[in-house]
Order: C-alpha cells, then sequence, then structure tokens
C-alpha cells in the first residue's frame, strides 16, 4: 500500500482537509487505518491508487472545483472515473463514456453496467454478465438500481480522473466494446442503433 498517496485521496473524498493534505505524511499510516475501518479497505483502495505517479497533475483542489461545476459531489466523481477505468481501454474512449455515464444519469436511466456487477460478485475474467448475475441485489447492481454504485469500483488513473470532470459533448446513450483485443469502443444515441452493435462484436 502506497501510504504517501492516501492524503490527496483522502482530500478529494472530503475524510481530510485541501489545506491538510500535503502535510499529513508523518501521520498518515494512522490516518488510513482510521479511514479503512470507516469505509473499508476495498472502497479506499480504489479511490485512487494511481495517484502514485509523481506525474499526475489532477489534484484535490481540482477535483472539488471540477465536481462542482458538474453539480457532483467530489466522491461521486471518483466514483464516476472508476466506472470509466473500469469500461474503457483507450484514453480516446474515456470522455464519450463519461458522457454516457452523465447521460444517462440526467435521463433517471439505470446504468446497466456490467463492471459494477462484476466487482459486486467478485468476478474476474469475463465481459459480459449472464440473466442471473442481473438478478443480483447487491447494490452495485447497475441492471436493477439507479444511479452510482456505493463506491468507487476500480482505481481510476488520471485519464479517467480528467474524463469525468471533462466529459465529450455528445448525446450517447450505449456503448459496446466491439473488439477485445484493441479495445475498439463503438456509440450509440438510440437503442435501435446499440442493438446491432453486437454483431460486430470481435475477440
Amino acid at each position: 500500500m502506497r501510504y504517501r498517496f492516501y492524503p490527496v485521496i483522502l482530500a478529494v473524498m472530503g475524510m481530510l482537509p485541501l489545506a491538510a493534505h500535503a502535510d499529513a505524511a508523518s501521520d498518515t499510516r494512522q490516518m488510513v487505518t482510521h479511514h479503512m475501518q470507516v469505509i473499508g479497505e476495498g472502497n479506499l483502495n480504489a479511490m485512487l491508487a494511481d495517484y502514485a505517479s509523481d506525474a499526475v497533475v489532477v489534484t484535490p483542489m481540482g477535483v472539488t472545483k471540477g465536481a462542482a461545476a458538474l453539480h457532483m459531489s467530489p466522491g461521486a466523481v471518483v466514483i464516476v472515473a472508476s466506472l470509466i477505468q473500469a469500461e474503457a481501454s483507450r484514453a480516446q474512449d474515456m470522455p464519450k463514456v463519461a458522457r454516457v455515464i452523465y447521460n444517462r444519469l440526467k435521463d433517471g436511466m439505470m446504468l446497466q453496467l456490467d463492471s459494477t456487477l462484476h466487482y459486486a460478485l467478485n468476478s474476474t475474467g469475463h465481459v459480459t454478465t449472464t440473466q442471473q448475475q442481473r438478478a443480483s441485489n447487491s447494490k452495485y447492481n447497475t441492471y436493477k438500481f439507479y444511479g452510482l454504485p456505493p463506491t468507487a469500483i476500480d482505481s481510476p488513473g488520471e485519464l479517467a480522473l480528467k474524463a469525468a470532470l471533462h466529459p465529450a459533448t455528445g448525446s450517447w446513450l450505449y456503448f459496446v466494446t466491439v473488439n477485445l483485443r484493441t479495445g475498439l469502443t463503438l456509440f450509440a444515441t438510440t437503442f435501435a442503433q446499440q442493438d446491432i452493435i453486437p454483431e460486430r462484436i470481435l475477440t
């Protein structure tokens, strides 16, 4: 665990005053242990392990301001970024995936993301979900429950965070990764368009 980066993560989550995060190295371990007890180690780990890069330029203050511009909490933006990280493998698709998520939230649609369900069921190595899995009562089942999942489901990197803060402009409501090797993803604005995309899926 890379403790020295957790003050930044906790500041983004509103668990540590923004002015304090840079000076918190001396008691970081104690602070992280406390918050693990409060929100769980998995959730804390998912908040932003990729802040470990010294080149990261997304700051807690930047996330806070960006979230305000989106009329969202910083924590919600981090959750969206985790969804983007889990769903998009190509950098150029991340802002579009962000837009799909925001459009569906705005329109009152369920997100219907397989990644959240795989997280809930601790299922790895699979892309799609089965009808039985989609019947799960987990709050992470975005096929059954509206809105964002309760916590982040992945460790979002800088590109995913930037995409969450600066989504592309568009009216897309659906996306499907059609080439699992290259990550090629197609986007659609209507269900009719989305319905024919799976016919083009390549493994």
